[in-house]
């Protein structure tokens, strides 16, 4: 299912919420998010946080979230039916000697 804005009115229009990635198709919602979570003081002030870490065959994934309701510097935020949260995902694969064999980062939005 794609992050378009008709997708989200009619899951919404069932009273069913949603979870659903942010890509490169929605260029100013996705920058607008990814800035937000690139400033260490929206970090540190307006953010939940969270961790896990897992081992996955011989390497370390440690996976972190961030989440937070302050929607004030997204430009697009209206055009989103009920949107109250945006996520930002990061998991970071190790290799047994520390080294850092993946890292993916991703955003979410969410009501």
């Amino acid at each position: 299912m794609g992050t378009q804005k008709e997708i989200v009115t009619k899951i919404r229009q069932k009273q069913a919420n949603y979870v659903l990635a942010l890509k490169a198709n929605q260029k100013t919602l996705h920058t607008d998010v990814s800035l937000c979570f690139s400033d260490p003081a929206f970090l540190a002030t307006k953010t939940l946080y969270f961790k896990t870490t897992e081992k996955a065959r011989d390497n370390m994934e440690l996976r972190e979230y961030w989440q937070s309701k302050d929607l004030s510097k997204l430009s697009t935020k209206d055009d989103w039916l009920d949107l109250k949260t945006i996520v930002m995902t990061k998991n970071t694969v190790t290799n047994p000697y520390g080294t850092v064999v993946s890292l993916q980062t991703r955003y979410f939005i969410n009501p």
